[in-house]
């Protein structure tokens, strides 16, 4: 009697069941689950399931978050750009206006640049200005290089003044072939702006042609930006810059 009970048990209809059965049962039990038709499932088999339904769920998240993000950059590729301050710029495309300019230069040619900037308004572009100072000429084509290497220009402009000596003029030279080789190498526009403190008569007179110099190939540069055909109705006008147009020569 005492080893049947304890090697036994008595179901709730009765019946006695042996030990061995209990330690099944109950290795079932912990190690699986019951479904719904009263049927044992094994736990590899749970193993098995609870692992494919963890996978799709982690696949299914994935493609959730893929499929966002790739709307996400779809829409702000669609809809525009992004803001400096990281807001989304519906309709607009940021083109980044690379500015060098000189301490030796005794004009501060960049507001001018900047002003010519702010008066563009152009429909559907907004214009990043990233700035670099260096001493002097010969040190522009690091500069615009830089601009294009490190800040991502999509046009420079090189502001630069020379003096009147002879060893000036040599060395504004030398730095305007080191601007063609970086425009060269870069496959994108410098517009080179300098101004020669001999062109002019007088002090006033010099800091306006910095003044017009400066502003109107600005408003190339932001010409070039949209095309290489937006100058085109311009071709052959005698246009200058600094000083007044001097016409198209027509028989």
């Amino acid at each position: 009697m005492e080893t049947k009970n304890n090697d036994t048990a008595i179901r709730s209809d009765g019946t006695i069941r042996s030990d061995e059965a209990i330690r099944s049962d109950e290795a079932i039990r912990s190690d699986g689950t019951i479904r719904s038709d009263g049927t044992i499932r094994s736990d590899e088999a749970i193993r098995s399931d609870e692992a494919i339904r963890s996978d799709e769920a982690i696949r299914s998240d994935e493609a959730i978050r893929s499929d966002e993000a790739i709307r996400s950059d779809e829409a702000i590729r669609s809809d525009g750009a992004i803001r400096s301050d990281g807001t989304l710029n519906n309709n607009r495309t940021i083109k980044k206006v690379g500015i060098a300019d000189t301490t030796f230069s005794r004009i501060g040619m960049f507001k001018f640049a900047e002003q010519a900037i702010k008066d563009s308004k152009e429909k559907g572009i907004e214009i990043k200005i990233e700035r670099y100072t260096v001493p002097g000429v010969k040190d522009l084509p690091v500069a615009c290089k830089k601009l294009f290497d490190e800040w991502n220009c999509d046009i420079v402009i090189a502001l630069g003044m020379s003096g009147s000596m002879p060893i000036d003029k040599t060395c504004t030279h030398e730095a305007s072939l080191g601007i063609q080789h970086v425009q060269l190498a870069a496959n994108r526009h410098i517009l080179e702006v300098f101004i020669h403190q001999d062109e002019a008569m007088t002090e006033k007179e010099l800091y306006e042609i910095a003044r017009r110099r400066t502003y109107s190939h600005t408003l190339n540069a932001l010409a070039l930006l949209k095309g290489k055909t937006t100058l085109t109705p311009k071709a052959g006008m005698g246009i200058r810059q600094g000083k007044d147009n001097v016409g198209p020569i027509r028989f």
